[in-house]
């Protein structure tokens, strides 16, 4: 993964933990403000904190290539400053083209359709995603291997199986193999959502005798949340 792609990933769950309704207004904020326009001393130092976090977070995708989208939340929390001088600033705007509005009527406007837009994504819950990530992990913990090796990119199936994840660099069939060898991993953890088009030349490259699905329960598939985990365990030659 190049250092391009992994910030350009970093910036899309940036926008998905802040919403992006919340980034129109954290624009208006930041960038050419005429309502005010003179930047405060308090922005610097909420800057001196965000841009160090954001690149500490930029290194550790690159390591680990893994992020979550609490990784953001100290960030959302530095920003809502700028969210709430783009409210103000967008509301000014507002109110100068159209007469019939002060800009207070124009910020109460902004932040009741603020709340509409994000309200329902506020409230719909993850809890099931998380739940079959912990399940996982049980059932490895439970009916696998104690303190299993597990390749792949998130390490809470590890994590509840009591274990240790090998990051997942890549999908190349050889090199994932190579790499068990290599560490003694017990199981390959694969989420379809990474594999894209690559996905039919994995599954064609997977040979029986160094790979097993588990089939069953835990073969995993969370079609509504978008989620499709292949799980296999990692045979000895």
């Amino acid at each position: 993964m190049t250092v391009f792609i992994a910030f350009y990933k970093l910036i899309l769950k940036f926008f998905s933990a802040a919403h992006p309704f919340l980034i129109i207004f954290f624009l208006f904020g930041l960038v050419r403000r005429h309502t005010l326009p003179k930047y405060h001393k308090g922005e610097l130092y909420l800057a001196a904190y965000t841009i160090p976090y954001f690149f500490l977070l930029w290194l550790f995708f690159l390591t680990h290539h893994y992020s979550s989208k609490r990784y953001f939340l100290p960030i959302v929390i530095l920003v809502l400053l700028w969210c709430g001088l783009g409210l103000w600033e967008l509301a000014a705007r507002l109110s100068k083209k159209s007469s019939l509005w002060s800009a207070n009527r124009w910020a109460g406007l902004l932040v009741i359709l603020a709340m509409v837009i994000m309200l329902p994504k506020s409230l719909a819950s993850l809890r099931g995603n998380q739940d079959l990530r912990k399940e996982i992990g049980l059932w490895l913990r439970e009916n696998g291997i104690k303190h299993p090796i597990i390749i792949s990119r998130d390490p809470r199936f590890a994590f509840y199986a009591r274990g240790k994840t090998i990051s997942l660099k890549d999908y190349n069939y050889s090199a994932i193999i190579q790499l068990a060898r290599k560490t003694g991993a017990h199981y390959l953890i694969v989420d379809t959502r990474d594999l894209g088009p690559g996905l039919t030349a994995f599954l064609q490259a997977m040979h029986p005798d160094e790979l097993a699905l588990i089939p069953g329960k835990m073969q995993a598939r969370r079609e509504e949340g978008g989620d499709k985990w292949l799980i296999y365990r990692i045979l000895r030659n």
